[in-house]
């Protein structure tokens, strides 16, 4: 068997300095490639690198800032996400524009089989077997075409213009038109009426039944299905109760008949005194808010008209 020569002391020497050179290359070439300057395509890639860094925070910082944005009002406009929004913003308004042609009813209020019909007019006709459902079906198809216009007679009538509008619109001191209604008490006049109606008259139960076709709607109706004035303004209208019903009643009552006329003659008869001076007062002011000048009044004394008459003198200084 040959034997394997084994490298003496000099070849170990060699071998060793070769290694030392090699480590000593690898050293020098990685401090000029640390000092060295970038090549262009290393410098371009460093500024690519650089780019989308700060396109995606800039991209990050726009989302946060477009949905605060969107989710705040703006003045009198509503947090435009909520409008924009298509599963409860303007969008849905298009499909509440058209009402189906036949409804069958059903909450759980009701009595028995509850059908409307609309006819080529959009008006709804009632089909129910008693009366309790024929009211529930009212207040429902109330709601259906004019929930707005409900609630703004309600917050008038109780007060609460404020509440929606804020404290003034269009110029008017809504706060002092509020502090006014609560002042003629028709919202408390009718909890008081409620509160002591027997709730088994035919007048309670009505009233009662259409509250709960009202809130039937509101149900039915959600957030998408709200008219678009609630949608604009920014708000939902509140459940309804029979004593709304009752307040829109007095409101409309107190509209037509209340006048402030007697007040207004017993406050002037008690500075002038005479009968014919507080008539006298009474056409002027009447006069001057329609802007004639009315200038005498003739009061018939006895048959003959053009006789028998007093003449009142209006000053006209305002």
């Amino acid at each position: 068997m040959e034997a394997v020569p084994r490298p003496g002391k000099r070849g170990s020497l060699l071998t060793a300095g070769a290694s030392a050179r090699g480590a000593l290359r690898i050293c020098r070439t990685a401090r000029r490639n640390l000092f060295r300057r970038p090549t262009p395509c290393a410098a371009w890639v460093g500024f690519v690198d650089r780019r989308a860094a700060a396109k995606s925070v800039t991209s990050i910082v726009v989302s946060i800032f477009v949905l605060v944005l969107l989710s705040v009002p703006i003045g009198i406009l509503p947090p435009l996400g909520g409008l924009a929004n298509p599963g409860g913003g303007i969008w849905g308004v298009a499909d509440q524009a058209e009402h189906p042609a036949r409804l069958e009813l059903s909450f759980p209020e009701l009595r028995g089989t509850v059908t409307v019909q609309r006819d080529t007019l959009g008006i709804p006709h009632v089909f129910a077997t008693n009366l309790h459902d024929v009211f529930s079906a009212q207040g429902f198809v109330t709601a259906q075409d004019r929930l707005f216009q409900m609630d703004m007679l309600r917050r008038v009538a109780k007060g609460e213009l404020a509440e929606a509008f804020g404290p003034t619109a269009g110029g008017t001191d809504l706060v002092e038109t509020d502090a006014f209604m609560r002042t003629i008490g028709l919202a408390d006049l009718a909890r008081r009426f409620w509160g002591g109606a027997d709730p088994t008259s035919d007048e309670s139960v009505a009233i009662t039944a259409y509250a709960e076709g009202v809130n039937a709607y509101l149900r039915h109706a959600g957030v998408a299905g709200l008219p678009l004035e609630f949608k604009l303004l920014d708000y939902r209208p509140r459940p309804w109760a029979p004593e709304d019903s009752l307040s829109i009643g007095l409101f409309m009552a107190w509209s037509l008949s209340g006048t402030f006329e007697d007040a207004e003659l017993a406050l002037l008869a008690d500075g002038l005194g005479a009968a014919e001076s507080v008539l006298a007062a009474w056409v002027r002011m009447k006069s001057l808010a329609f802007g004639l000048e009315v200038r005498r009044v003739y009061l018939k004394r006895g048959k003959n008209p053009r006789k028998d008459v007093t003449e009142v003198q209006i000053p006209l200084s305002r």
